[in-house]
């Protein structure tokens, strides 16, 4: 017997709502809000925004003692992404960026996990003395940066680039 796949309509605002929701839940998670919609000038119209199709949400997520970045853009169930967000989503991934399209809490959850995931992939665990529990945001005396003090870029980068040479 075939599978039946049932796709409920979402409206992007309700999926905004959600995320929002969703965020509270995950205190590593810092949820930041863009509006990239036209500004307006006052004589009735509007000029564009400067960061035209910039995601929905800029999350700063606090990981194995890191802060990480990655850009979360909403749709409902039908929505496509505009040409302008193709062109944010591939300049954010080109430099090795997070981009995900959410369409629900799942899309969320599974995105998170990806970020860890590929974190933990790529930062040795017991590094600068964190485990993947490690999860307190910068200036808690327990970052990486507050250990390595003023050279933490370039040591850090050093030991990335040796354990992914290994």
């Amino acid at each position: 017997m075939a599978k039946m796949k049932i796709r409920l309509k979402v409206k992007e605002a309700e999926v905004v709502k959600a995320l929002k929701d969703w965020a509270k839940l995950h205190p590593e998670v810092q949820l930041y809000r863009f509006h990239v919609g036209g500004v307006p000038t006052g004589k009735g119209s509007y000029r564009p925004h400067e960061h035209k199709g910039a995601a929905d949400f800029f999350l700063q997520i606090f990981y194995m003692g890191m802060p990480l970045i990655a850009f979360y853009e909403c749709k409902g169930s039908d929505g496509k992404l505009s040409d302008s967000q193709e062109a944010f989503r591939e300049s954010v991934t080109a430099a090795g960026g997070y981009y995900f399209i959410i369409q629900s809490i799942q899309d969320a959850e599974d995105a998170l996990e990806t970020i860890k995931q590929e974190t933990r992939r790529k930062v040795p665990t017991g590094f600068g003395g964190h485990s993947e529990r490690s999860s307190q945001p910068a200036g808690t005396g327990n970052t990486q940066r507050d250990i390595l003090g003023s050279n933490a870029d370039r040591l850090l980068d050093a030991q990335v680039r040796v354990a992914q040479s290994s």
